[in-house]
């Protein structure tokens, strides 16, 4: 669980309505599966923009949204906390950071040409027998993946195995 303050230290953000103590219970980049109390991230891809899907992101239950600033901020119902940000991917990128620097638990990352599947599933088998391991969902493994997985760590876990993918120089080192 997240408060907007912890959202605004770990992202440099700026709160443009709500209320710093506002709890988040969870955090969705999908407009389709937002859910009350949850923070929706508008991203910007090379078919859609999320900033295009704000309303109906709080219409399903969104109580924060974080945007673009450059877009220009979204006017929302009062109960709608508003995060400005200048780049929403890097500041998902810094949230989950901080989200995993809330956690003391080891974390295994598997990176390669071929195979890091395969060998992320039986690297996090092994562990399950003994341990209760977060690992990402088949190859969500890019800039985008790899954050997604970090929202859901928590004291739950005592071990995340992550797969690391990548398709240029520098990004193995900002996952």
């Amino acid at each position: 669980m997240l408060t907007i303050a912890q959202v605004l230290t770990a992202t440099g953000g700026r709160l443009c309505s709500g209320s710093l103590q506002q709890t988040l219970g969870g955090i969705t980049i999908d407009s389709r599966t937002a859910a009350p109390r949850e923070l929706f991230i508008a991203l910007r891809g090379d078919r859609f923009d999320g900033h295009d899907f704000i309303g109906e992101a709080v219409k399903r239950g969104a109580s924060c949204v974080m945007q673009e600033a450059a877009r220009g901020i979204t006017s929302l119902s009062s109960r709608t906390a508003v995060i400005a940000v200048k780049d929403t991917v890097k500041a998902m990128g810094a949230l989950a950071s901080f989200i995993r620097s809330r956690f003391d638990i080891p974390l295994i990352a598997v990176t390669g040409s071929n195979g890091k599947t395969t060998t992320k599933e039986m690297i996090s088998w092994v562990l399950s027998g003994r341990y209760r391991v977060l690992k990402n969902e088949g190859t969500k493994n890019n800039h985008i993946g790899v954050p997604l997985t970090l929202f859901s760590l928590g004291s739950r876990h005592d071990i995340a195995v992550l797969e690391i993918g990548t398709n240029h120089f520098g990004e193995i080192a900002y996952l």
